[in-house]
């Protein structure tokens, strides 16, 4: 999801379903597409540029989910 919409979208959903459903939900982050090429050229005209800003959106999703300014956890490229 994270390519294709911004953090505070992702980490809002993700929490709702985590309230929804606790104890069952788990957010994984990877960089695929996630469906069909003419899947995500419908969702997002420019997906490569968004997967070049991964580690980015990662850092702010993760700000969401901790409220600190840089991220417990080592982002790798």
């Amino acid at each position: 999801m994270l390519p294709h919409y911004k953090p505070y979208k992702v980490a809002e959903l993700a929490n709702m379903l985590a309230t929804l459903f606790p104890d069952r939900v788990d957010l994984g982050m990877a960089r695929a597409p996630g469906g069909s090429v003419e899947a995500t050229d419908v969702l997002s005209d420019h997906f490569l540029k968004e997967v070049w800003n991964m580690p980015e959106k990662l850092k702010e999703l993760l700000y969401f989910f901790e409220g600190t300014p840089e991220p417990t956890i080592q982002i790798l490229r």
